[in-house]
């Protein structure tokens, strides 16, 4: 620690003296979309899943590794930036 504060100078003051502009945050959402064949590859997983002889944790982990693969596709990747989201 090197002591208590000396000052304090945050977004809103910095705003208040026209020093910057505000900030504004708009939630947006990047859907995933699949094509026959990846929705197809999701119903595989699930049923080789369902016969394997794991624990619901252990399936939970492959499942989700599965979809994450899906949301870091280079496809969805690109697309956030331009907005074409929706």
């Amino acid at each position: 620690m090197f002591g208590n504060y000396v000052d304090i100078y945050d977004i809103a003051q910095a705003v208040e003296d026209g020093a910057m502009v505000g900030i504004y945050y708009e939630s947006r959402l990047a859907e995933i979309s699949l094509s026959e064949a990846g929705k197809r590859q999701i119903a595989e997983l699930d049923e080789e899943l369902d016969q394997g002889e794991l624990t619901e944790t252990q399936k939970a982990k492959v499942k989700w590794t599965n979809v994450e693969a899906l949301i870091g596709s280079q496809q969805r990747i690109q697309s956030i930036p331009r907005d074409d989201c929706q």
